[in-house]
């Protein structure tokens, strides 16, 4: 299969939603919170800002026919990038395309954006298959936890939730 990584398009926000709502909450996949979580983890509105955002680079991997296989952001953050929206089409999960998405984006932020140290995300600290998943990928925890937003549009929390911010020096 020949896959390219771009940047997202305007016209690709509505695929670009039901992804990462199907990838977050809508799957029963290793990957899903709805066990966790209700709700959506994210809207058009949300997604069309960070389309149209500069300093966010949203990138989207694409097979040869331009369907979206992926989907992750890079934004600077300091000294670090933060990888945000990471998403893959639960049907093609465990095939390597997850890889190879947060590999292309780490390299993607590597030469835009000169002089960072590395990369950041965060991670529910109760989603522990995931956790080691980034860290077979190089990223290690931090002691930096935070509650689950309640103040954002990001699902409503079934328990109460934390996240852990993982990190990976380049």
């Amino acid at each position: 299969m020949d896959m390219k990584i771009g940047f997202a398009q305007a016209h690709e926000t509505d695929a670009l939603v039901d992804l990462i709502n199907l990838a977050y909450r809508g799957s029963e996949s290793w990957t899903g919170e709805r066990d966790l979580i209700s709700g959506a983890r994210t809207d058009r509105a949300e997604i069309s800002a960070l389309i149209a955002d500069a300093q966010a680079q949203f990138l989207v991997l694409r097979d040869e026919a331009q369907q979206i296989l992926g989907c992750i952001v890079v934004e600077q953050a300091g000294d670090y990038v933060y990888l945000g929206m990471f998403a893959i089409n639960p049907n093609l999960q465990q095939t390597g395309l997850g890889k190879a998405l947060l590999a292309g984006a780490e390299h993607f932020a590597r030469g835009f954006w000169r002089g960072i140290k590395g990369s950041k995300m965060t991670v529910i600290t109760a989603r522990t298959e995931l956790l080691a998943y980034y860290e077979r990928r190089g990223y290690v925890q931090s002691a930096e936890l935070q509650p689950f937003p309640r103040d954002v549009n990001v699902g409503e929390p079934k328990q109460e939730l934390q996240l852990v911010t993982l990190y990976k020096t380049f």
